[in-house]
């Protein structure tokens, strides 16, 4: 699978579906998986910065896989959001505040679990935006 998300990225354009866990329920799942059954997308994107039930992260992720063929790619808000059912993982860097925990503090307690799940990481790097203002 890591070789078709890599060249999923070097197409000219790639469309996701973003889903957060702690938004979305079964209903709207099932809507997701018939857009991406629909030649609406090119891969999901799940995650969350908070995500409050793991377990339904993770059924959400395992659901995707078994009723479509397109790539789910998690990108965790902490170390813990792992989940080594995805096909991919966002190994992500935010640039946009001074809290060392999410500069590199993560990323140290990450990489190993990462390497361990065998996930392909996509190195990530992003500013969050509020309004105009850089938080």
């Amino acid at each position: 699978m890591s070789i078709q998300i890599y060249n999923l990225f070097l197409k000219t354009r790639t469309i996701a579906i973003l889903i957060d866990p702690d938004k979305t329920d079964k209903e709207l799942l099932d809507k997701y998986i018939y857009a991406g059954n629909n030649d609406c997308c090119d891969l999901y994107l799940i995650g969350g910065s908070l995500i409050f039930d793991i377990e339904w992260f993770r059924n959400i992720i395992i659901t995707l896989k078994s009723k479509t063929s397109l790539p789910v790619i998690i990108f965790p808000g902490n170390y813990t959001q792992i989940i080594s059912d995805a096909d991919g993982i966002l190994f992500l860097q935010l640039f946009s505040g001074r809290n060392p925990e999410y500069l590199i503090s993560q990323q140290i307690i990450a990489a190993p679990i990462i390497y361990k799940s065998g996930l392909p990481a996509i190195s990530t790097a992003y500013i969050l935006i509020d309004g105009g203002n850089i938080m």
